[in-house]
């Protein structure tokens, strides 16, 4: 496997990994409010992370169906943090 391809599959691990972390917050925030906003940050988070998890758990394959999930998720995350943070 060439030396970019195992980059990107680490870091993608990191991003997971992370992203696991970080749901701990909006699950504290959900028990401590019950607000709707809180209940649909922590569903974006669940799903980025899972869809990571999926594509990550598929990396050795390389299909090219595979390869352009990874491209929109490696587009598709800044864009939509950048929204989340408004």
């Amino acid at each position: 496997m060439p030396a970019a391809v195992k980059t990107a599959g680490f870091i993608m691990t990191l991003d997971v990994a992370f992203g696991l972390v970080g749901l701990a917050f909006p699950l504290v925030a959900l028990a401590a409010t019950f607000d709707v906003w809180v209940l649909l940050l922590l569903a974006y988070g669940a799903a980025v992370t899972a869809l990571t998890g999926w594509v990550l758990a598929r990396w050795p394959t390389r299909r090219r169906r595979l390869v352009w999930t990874a491209v929109a998720l490696a587009l598709l995350l800044p864009a939509s943090r950048r929204w989340f943070n408004r």
